[in-house]
């Protein structure tokens, strides 16, 4: 038999020789996941609890839209025939006589000026004439005219069901005295009066509230309440921010005057709460509640809690950045000692206990090795920041894994040397003073000005104070507690 004279067994153990080579090209490629798992995925949502504020609200009208209300509604003239047998009762002839009187009186403008919180002064001028009818045949029946300037002062309030309220006083002063002499004695008639102021203070006591319900209805109250259920942006970056605000009293401080303006003082209690990443949907509106009594301290006590956020992606571009710089030369690596690595993508995420998990791609080798390993080798890192302060630390860093071949074990060397440990730590320690300003100048550039339906939202931001780190789904989270002063005004929006 002719032979082709080839010996096989080399090429059989050339491939034998391949095997062990081809084994080390996988594990070069291998993440041991068994022995480094990466970390339970957490996705916290970020929820800040809810802040009890209170907003004011000045509801206001004009002085001169209530001035011709009101000399629109109270009647120029005022008529009386109530018997004043008082006015005469004098001793002698007058006491047997008795007396009543007709009389009329007619009233100037009304005009209206600030007294003090809740009372205001109606200011006319009357004019009246008063006819005795029994004393006529002795004085004639030429009526007694008379003049007296007069000073309501009216104290305003607020009923349950938010409808105003006026209690009317009435003093004055005789420009002209009515009196008349009667057998040689001088009567005065000005008790023949009080019917008459007696008919315009109810007439003011019922014009007054009538003319606030106008100027001030409480149609707009429930309008407030209604578009204060409301969702406002606080900082449009990433992540976004949503502040949800949800009233739950409302109270009657005063009425005052100041210049041509008159203000109904109205305080709002309300919820904030701050959202990070989706906007919220606003809580439904409830009806309008009945007035509250007013709480001690001011109404325009404004509270939110802001979150300052270190979104995750923004952390893996600092740690990534962090770590190119031990790519330029061996670094000293202990037990496998000089080790080139290149660093690849950072992945970063929230885990359970408070912690944050960090996977470093990595591909590493030493000069006397021709393979170079390449995997994913994971950790977790404590953050920590003390209440108060805005620098973040990293306390404890965890990395488990079995060095249970080789190239697994370089990948988890490398990670575990201080080096790295040091470029991580370094890369995610930061001073989150630039942020929450950031965050700060954006929620107040937003409060200072912002539109809530037919309203206008002015708030500002006094004091500021922070707690203690959050570790979110999001990022890493310093809930900011922002204390100022709000107050929601009337804006209606003009077609």
């Amino acid at each position: 038999m002719l032979g082709l004279g080839i010996n096989m067994r080399p090429i059989v153990a050339g491939w034998r020789g391949w095997m062990p080579i081809m084994g080390l090209l996988v594990l070069a490629s291998c993440n041991r996941a068994g022995s480094n798992p990466e970390p339970v995925r957490v996705e916290t949502p970020f929820m800040l609890p809810a802040q009890d504020s209170t907003l004011a609200v000045p509801v206001t009208a004009r002085v001169v839209d209530l001035e011709r209300l009101l000399n629109a509604r109270v009647p120029m003239t005022f008529d009386s025939t109530a018997a004043q047998a008082a006015a005469c009762a004098k001793p002698g002839t007058l006491r047997r006589i008795g007396c009543q009187f007709n009389g009329t009186v007619t009233r100037g403008p009304i005009s209206v000026s600030a007294v003090d919180a809740n009372v205001i002064k109606l200011t006319m001028v009357l004019d009246g004439a008063i006819a005795a009818r029994e004393l006529a045949r002795f004085v004639g029946e030429a009526p007694v005219s008379a003049a007296a300037q007069v000073d309501a002062l009216v104290r305003l309030d607020m009923v349950d069901n938010w409808q105003p309220q006026a209690r009317v006083g009435i003093g004055y002063q005789w420009v002209r005295a009515p009196g008349m002499a009667v057998f040689g004695q001088r009567v005065s008639l000005a008790g023949a009066a009080d019917p008459l102021v007696a008919r315009l203070i109810a007439e003011l006591e019922a014009a007054v509230p009538e003319s606030l319900e106008r100027l001030q209805p409480r149609q707009r109250l429930e309008t407030l309440w209604t578009q204060s259920f409301a969702v406002l942006p606080l900082n449009p970056g990433m992540p976004p921010v949503w502040l949800r605000l949800a009233p739950q009293r409302l109270y009657f401080n005063n009425y005052t005057i100041t210049g041509d303006v008159l203000t109904l003082a109205i305080g709002a209690s309300a919820v904030a709460q701050s959202f990070v990443g989706s906007e919220p949907k606003p809580l439904p509106a409830t009806p309008l509640p009945p007035q509250a009594e007013v709480p001690p301290g001011t109404l325009a006590q404004f509270r939110v809690q802001l979150p300052v956020v270190a979104d995750y992606a923004g952390l893996e571009q600092l740690v990534a950045a962090n770590l190119k710089p031990l790519e330029a030369g061996p670094m000293q690596v202990r037990g496998l000692g000089a080790v080139t690595a290149q660093f690849g993508k950072v992945h970063i995420h929230e885990t359970s206990g408070g912690r944050v998990a960090i996977g470093l791609d990595i591909t590493a080798g030493t000069p006397r090795q021709w393979l170079r390993p390449r995997g994913t080798v994971w950790m977790t890192v404590k953050p920590v920041l003390a209440p108060g302060s805005q620098q973040l630390d990293i306390g404890e860093v965890a990395i488990t894994g079995n060095p249970d071949n080789a190239s697994f074990r370089m990948l988890l060397a490398v990670a575990r040397s201080r080096l790295v440990r040091d470029q991580i730590a370094k890369a995610m320690s930061r001073d989150f003073s630039a942020e929450r300003d950031r965050a700060l100048a954006s929620a107040r550039e937003t409060l200072a000005n912002r539109r809530v339906g037919e309203f206008r939202l002015t708030a500002t931001i006094d004091s500021v104070d922070n707690g203690g780190l959050v570790v979110m789904g999001q990022g890493l989270a310093l809930p900011v507690m922002a204390q100022g002063t709000a107050r929601l005004s009337l804006d209606p929006v003009v077609p």
